[in-house]
């Protein structure tokens, strides 16, 4: 059966298989290290639970069975197998969500890995730049702008920025929409006409070419970044919970986007506010022993959940008063940044939970007397 390759001949036939121990989907269960291959998405699909195992969790199982070591993967499909017939209430099964909610989900991914390679192609540019043209580094603060990718366009060696005209840099500007051209062409125009680093015209032109590919490649990227964040804003306008996240100041459309894929449609998939706080990664690990009792980092979490609240905390340190005390406060006895602003997440979790789960907006004044009345 060749299932691993995505062959649907190979997919029915092994659905086929389960199905000939039982018809009954519920009396199955199906567990994998991962929820992303093609077949495990099929059979949720078609209605089986399916879970998705964390391979640490597997390897610390394989020792029940086998203390020497060995691995296969017949022994492996074992141990997942028991782990799910003996321990299955500790897992929770992949999510069910509608089919709109799954589409924004794969477009805030895919958008996020947009962004990521973004941010290379910048890196990419920068290191060009350095290599024979440092003085354009100088001469705007963002390389993601148009003004900033037509100036490069048309100015691409330091021989042709040298050379310059204050006429041609305003017309470059001009063709840009930047709304200060006049002032930002005389400061390039004074940038130009200062000294620059020699460079051979041989090094200059040659690298001249790679910028140019590296520019064309980016503005690609800003382009289709910017379809994406038009689709993801209509399909987050048409959802019933964007109203609960875009009341938040501070909240836009792709962050409210990523809080609505990392909650789900799903009231009853978090039994608490505790266990979104851990797949989040904001809650600490507590260790004990003894009378000793020390806490540290999460690491075992869904990374997107993390990134998205530390964004999220980052917006409402800004925009709640409450939130700006908290942080500065953590700050004052030593923590770090990242620590303090995952502090602020974890008390946000537990406020973004009952919002979700009762469908009700925040509402400061009942965290504010919640506080009160836990601190008497």
């Amino acid at each position: 059966m060749n299932i691993l390759t995505g062959n649907h001949d190979g997919f029915t036939r092994h659905a086929l298989e389960i199905r000939a121990f039982t018809s009954d989907h519920d009396n199955v269960m199906i567990s994998a290290e991962t929820s992303k291959h093609l077949f495990m998405q099929y059979l949720h699909a078609v209605g089986y639970t399916v879970y998705s195992i964390n391979p640490k969790s597997v390897d610390r199982a394989r020792d029940r069975f086998s203390v020497a070591g060995s691995k296969d993967d017949s022994k492996d499909a074992r141990i997942l197998a028991d782990l799910i017939r003996t321990d299955g209430h500790q897992y929770r099964p992949i999510r069910t969500d509608s089919p709109e909610l799954t589409e924004l989900q794969i477009l805030v991914r895919d958008r996020e890995a947009l962004v990521a390679l973004k941010v290379r192609m910048e890196n990419q540019i920068t290191t060009c730049l350095k290599s024979y043209y440092p003085r354009a580094l100088e001469c705007f603060c963002k390389l993601d702008q148009k003004s900033t990718i037509q100036f490069l366009r048309a100015f691409s060696t330091p021989e042709a920025f040298a050379s310059a005209d204050l006429n041609s840099l305003e017309e470059v500007l001009r063709g840009c929409y930047n709304f200060r051209w006049k002032k930002k062409a005389q400061e390039l125009f004074i940038l130009a006409n200062q000294r620059q680093f020699p460079v051979k015209r041989a090094s200059a032109r040659a690298k001249s070419r790679l910028l140019l590919s590296l520019l064309s490649q980016l503005e690609l990227l800003i382009e289709n970044i910017e379809q994406y964040d038009q689709e993801i804003e209509s399909l987050v306008k048409s959802h019933p919970d964007s109203e609960l996240f875009l009341a938040l100041k501070g909240v836009g459309t792709n962050l409210a986007a990523r809080l609505m894929v990392e909650f789900g449609d799903d009231r009853s998939y978090y039994p608490h506010a505790n266990a979104v706080q851990c797949e989040a990664g904001t809650a600490p690990v507590t260790r004990k022993s003894g009378k000793r009792r020390f806490a540290h980092f999460r690491r075992a979490c869904k990374k997107p959940f993390r990134n998205t609240m530390q964004q999220f905390s980052l917006q409402m340190v800004k925009f709640e008063p409450w939130s700006k005390d908290m942080f500065q406060k953590h700050r004052k006895r030593g923590r770090s940044t990242s620590e303090s602003l995952r502090i602020v997440a974890n008390t946000w979790l537990r406020i973004l939970f009952a919002m979700w789960k009762k469908r009700c907006h925040y509402d400061s004044k009942v965290f504010l007397d919640a506080q009160i009345r836990n601190a008497a």
